[in-house]
């Protein structure tokens, strides 16, 4: 077996630095301000939206989260109202800065 000098063969290293689009942005605003919610808005959110599951395609409907959950729609629904709500009092700053940015496009 053969030492080696470590100084004589440097390893170059390239990092590829991943930019978040605006899009993956505000998503990331949305998240971090669910995370400040009670556990029942935050979870009624989450899997309406399914804003945190990237294999699902589209939102479940209220009715049906109502069906398997056995919460009345109505519960459901005033907690979804109440959701949006907060997100569109805390994050509006940053919707418009992603709607200007999309329309620059």
């Amino acid at each position: 077996m053969r030492k080696i000098d470590i100084d004589d063969n440097p390893i170059a290293v390239e990092y590829d630095y991943y930019q978040p689009n605006d899009s993956e942005k505000l998503e990331a605003a949305i998240i971090k301000e669910m995370n400040t919610w009670q556990y029942f808005d935050n979870g009624v959110f989450r899997v309406y939206t399914g804003i945190q599951d990237k294999h699902r395609e589209d939102a479940i409907s209220m009715r049906a989260i109502a069906e398997g959950s056995k919460i009345s729609t109505k519960t459901i629904f005033y907690t979804l109202k109440r959701c949006k709500a907060k997100i569109r009092e805390k994050l509006q700053d940053e919707y418009r800065y992603f709607v200007k940015q999309k329309n620059k496009k």
